[in-house]
């Protein structure tokens, strides 16, 4: 079975790009690697020759009450810190890229950027799928025998902002290493929790 794994903004902080070390290492010839803006499945190797800095220091007075987070979904791409990468980068290594990060605490974490897309593989169905106003999905359904060899695909139609997972290997191991800072929904059209909850709880849309 299929979900979509959101991002649980109303309980957890989300990380922040240090703007001027990526730059530092893209020219105006790559601007494709601005990594901070583009979330497009392409590959970063060798770009940056260091960890790339992200903090998760508060940017709002209301922040302060948010909590850190294992996991968090930045432009259809996993932030992993330590936990969540020792669970997840044996699971997800053959469906994409991992790039070292690090946060201001010097604890370290990584990027996953998903290279599977529904579209190369004709995955999305569309006698089920209605496309919304703004680019995105009133209702999104898959192929499921078509993206069954991934783990985890986006999809680019919706710009690959949306990130779509199998229930096995991938939300069986959030649920059970209770990572936090992801929501699973069934409603894979959906771009916002209904209830905020953490997916260790079992809290299933």
């Amino acid at each position: 079975m299929l979900y979509r794994v959101l991002f649980d903004a109303n309980r957890y902080r989300l990380p922040l790009w240090d703007q001027d070390q990526i730059a530092r290492y893209v020219s105006d010839d790559d601007i494709e690697h601005l990594i901070d803006m583009n979330g497009a499945p392409i590959s970063h190797k060798g770009v940056f020759p260091e960890p790339l800095k992200m903090s998760f220091e508060p940017r709002f007075p209301g922040d302060k009450k948010l909590e850190i987070p294992d996991i968090a979904i930045l432009e259809g791409r996993l932030y992993l810190n330590a936990k969540a990468l020792q669970v997840l980068k044996p699971l997800l290594e053959a469906d994409g890229e991992f790039l070292d990060l690090v946060d201001e605490r010097g604890e370290p974490g990584a990027l996953f950027t998903p290279m599977h897309v529904a579209e190369d593989v004709e995955a999305i169905d569309w006698n089920k799928t209605v496309l919304s106003d703004w680019a995105g999905f009133e209702h999104l359904s898959f192929h499921e025998n078509k993206v069954h060899p991934w783990r985890v695909f986006r999809t680019r139609k919706d710009g690959y902002q949306g990130l779509f997972c199998q229930e096995d290997p991938v939300v069986k191991a959030i649920r059970q290493y209770e990572l936090t800072g992801a929501y699973i929904t069934e409603d894979l059209a959906s771009i916002h929790p209904i209830a905020f909850s953490e997916v260790a709880s079992g809290n299933i849309s």
